[in-house]
């Protein structure tokens, strides 16, 4: 998934086009020393043109960027089934972090309740966490997934966390898949819950695999971490 971008918002916050009945503070002095801004924007507004409702910016005492909401229009809500997005800033109002917020039939459909995004200090992707909703996760046996990305966009790891509940019938609450530069898998860890592993003292299994994907190694470690085998 693409970055969320908030390029408009510095803009539309010191630009006379926007109207004093379109741009209000909501609270002069918020959590973190600033003020919260909010922007209704209309139709003529290039950055409505792109699917955006409404900002609301909270600002530090240094009236910088500490996280920026945007609500999106009913055109982009239904087109791209994103209801609302989160930015967080970092002091240099670099973002470090995207929640993106799904509608109800986007939600239905593809079972995601939410995404949440990470990057780094290039504001370059480095993760991506989907949690999904009660029915995918009923069907599906998977509650969230974190994809990991170097700093040339490719995966590098993949996390499938299952639910707590119901328990799997091989205990296993979390698989992590390595990949190497050729975006093939490299090794595999499954973690078993705390219950598994104290029955069958079992903590982890690591299986090591070709480039062909064949195992070539099994590597077991108890409930302390120890290796079995």
């Amino acid at each position: 998934m693409k970055k969320i971008a908030y390029i408009f918002v510095f803009f539309l916050l010191m630009s006379s086009h926007v109207s004093a009945e379109r741009k209000r503070t909501v609270d002069a002095r918020n959590e973190n020393g600033g003020k919260t801004i909010e922007i209704v924007l209309d139709a003529n507004d290039e950055p409505y043109k792109n699917g955006t409702a409404r900002f609301i910016i909270y600002c530090d005492n240094n009236d910088k960027r500490v996280k920026a909401e945007i609500y999106y229009n009913d055109i982009y809500n239904k087109e791209k089934g994103i209801a609302k997005s989160i930015g967080y800033y970092n002091s240099d109002e670099k973002e470090t972090k995207a929640e993106i917020y799904y509608n109800d039939i986007y939600n239905k459909e593809k079972g995601i309740a939410k995404t949440i995004l990470h990057y780094n200090d290039d504001e370059k992707e480095v993760e991506e966490e989907t949690y999904y909703n009660s029915n995918y996760i009923e069907k599906k046996e998977i509650a969230k997934q974190v994809v990991c990305y170097d700093d040339n966009g490719k995966r590098i790891k993949v996390e499938v966390h299952y639910p707590e509940k119901p328990v799997r019938k091989d205990g296993i609450e979390k698989q992590i898949t390595y990949y190497d530069g050729n975006g093939k898998r490299v090794k595999v860890e499954h973690f078993f819950i705390d219950g598994y592993a104290r029955d069958k003292n079992l903590l982890k299994a690591v299986t090591y695999l070709d480039s062909k994907g064949l195992i070539i190694n099994l590597r077991l470690y108890d409930q302390n971490g120890r290796f079995l085998r």
